[in-house]
């Protein structure tokens, strides 16, 4: 049989392990996200010179046309890579204003297998392999003229690259249980204080009903009803408090009154302050406590309770 600290702690603790999981996965979703896109970025580095030549003579001539050999043309953009010098396209004459290539540069067989495709895709140039490739787009003035297909390179995801990732989720996991681990130490003293009362379960659950009900049922619409609940040493003090209307200072030192009404103009004062707490501070008294009621901050009543209470070991 659990007890109410037993259940408070498991509430806790339950609580902080679906937040810190939920935490844990969207991070590690989001980093492999963002690390993958690293590595595309980086496996296509290469092709900026490309796409950004593509783009521009597709504007200066509106096809495709002006390819004549597929394998001349990106000879001639990376005509600065030394393994193609020795290459059979290399021995096709080079369009003139060759550009010079700046990026960082893929093995030969990459190069081979670039594809060029329309924007229906079509193949334009190349053969199309999609198997572990990526797409580019090509654009030309914000409309779409075609896409780049460029095989991956495995290359490029090094041994580097993999120990960094790794590294990193092997932290964020030991960052994990680390905040799981203090979660749970946390929720040990928060469980350890709502309190048990020294108190009959049926009186006390008169005693709140009734001022509850009476704070709803005649507090004007649209209108507020706080309930703060505070430990003190050995004791709890219970503060249930609503909006307009309220009593005057002359009605409040008789609320109490088992025969009392108040005044009209506030219902509760006529229609539940009268028997109702009259009868809410036998029960309070019958438990060794004290009730006393003021105005509200809020315009309505203040109720106050304090009662006796231990804690469970």
């Amino acid at each position: 049989m659990f007890t109410l600290r037993n259940k408070v702690f498991l509430t806790l603790a339950t609580l902080s392990l679906i937040l810190t999981a939920c935490f844990y996965i969207y991070t590690v979703n989001s980093f492999r996200h963002n690390f993958n896109q690293y590595i595309i970025e980086k496996e296509t580095r290469f092709a900026a010179d490309l796409i950004s030549d593509l783009e521009e003579k597709y504007n200066r001539h509106k096809n495709w046309s002006w390819i004549d050999n597929w394998q001349t043309y990106l000879d001639s953009i990376f005509k600065d890579f030394p393994a193609l010098k020795d290459s059979p396209a290399a021995l096709f004459p080079q369009p003139d204003h060759p550009v010079k290539f700046t990026g960082a540069m893929p093995p030969p067989h990459i190069l081979n297998k670039i594809t060029l495709i329309d924007k229906y895709r079509h193949t334009v140039h190349g053969n199309l392999s999609t198997l572990n490739s990526i797409t580019l787009s090509l654009t030309n003035e914000g409309e779409l003229i075609g896409f780049l297909i460029i095989p991956k390179n495995p290359s490029l995801q090094d041994l580097k690259d993999a120990e960094f990732l790794e590294l990193q989720l092997k932290k964020l996991g030991i960052s994990m249980i680390l905040t799981l681990f203090i979660a749970f130490i946390v929720s040990i003293p928060l469980a350890h204080l709502s309190i048990y009362l020294l108190a009959d379960k049926r009186r006390i659950l008169q005693l709140l009903t009734g001022l509850l009900k009476n704070s709803l049922d005649y507090t004007n619409s649209p209108g507020v009803t706080y309930i703060i609940i505070n430990k003190l040493d050995n004791k709890v003090k219970i503060n249930i408090e609503d909006s307009a209307p309220g009593v005057t200072d002359e009605q409040l030192p008789k609320l109490f009154d088992r025969l009392y009404r108040g005044d009209a103009s506030r219902s509760r004062a006529s229609g539940g302050a009268g028997l109702g707490l009259s009868i809410c501070k036998n029960i309070v008294e019958a438990h060794q406590g004290e009730i006393q009621v003021t105005h509200s901050d809020f315009g309505g009543l203040k109720v106050t309770i304090i009662l006796p209470c231990y804690n469970q070991s």
